[in-house]
């Protein structure tokens, strides 16, 4: 019904060619060429891209419900299995295990957002554990650096990092951010 000339519309029948429907629309400069690359977009689009993991979460959060959902039944499996074993190419970005320990000596292991202590809460097990958080992504730094363990670093729980690591309108999350959130709940 678009075409404006039908012996153009007539040809495009022998042409490979793929049908669009719009299923949603936003109007943000946050879903740009550029921005889309910032989380995981490789080149210039091209052609049909699944879009998954961070791609996707970040698309996602410009909209209000699932705009994949009973589109692709054809890559859903029809049985829930799991555990079968796949090789993963990724990126990873190297770590300092002695700027940790400094940054664990200097801070302690009681957790700087939420104050909680795992060996308080699950005994001997959680003694320790800890996970130290990058204040700065390294993943926007993007290079090598040298890591100061007391500006650059921070102990958290688990929960917390995981927070820390979730983008709420396209931004990360400040430890006072969390905090204040935690603090309002208690």
């Amino acid at each position: 019904m678009f075409w404006k000339d039908e012996e153009k519309f007539k040809q495009s029948k022998t042409w490979n060619w793929s049908r669009f429907r719009l299923i949603d629309q936003v109007d943000t400069t946050e879903l740009s060429l550029a921005h889309l690359r910032e989380h995981g977009v490789k080149g210039n689009i091209q052609g049909p891209q699944k879009v998954t993991g961070e791609l996707r979460d970040y698309i996602m959060l410009f909209f209000d419900h699932d705009l994949t959902k009973d589109y692709y039944p054809d890559e859903v499996p029809e049985s829930l299995e799991e555990g079968k074993r796949k090789s993963v190419i990724v990126n990873v970005y190297e770590r300092n295990p002695i700027a940790r320990k400094q940054s664990i000596k200097h801070y302690g292991v009681q957790f700087k957002v939420c104050d909680l202590y795992f060996e308080n809460l699950y005994g001997e097990v959680g003694k320790d554990f800890i996970h130290v958080h990058h204040i700065v992504p390294l993943h926007d730094i993007q290079q090598g650096y040298e890591v100061d363990p007391i500006r650059d670093l921070i102990p958290v729980c688990p929960n917390c990092h995981a927070m820390l690591h979730r983008k709420e309108n396209g931004d990360y999350l400040t430890l006072e951010q969390l905090r204040e959130r935690i603090l309002k709940r208690t």
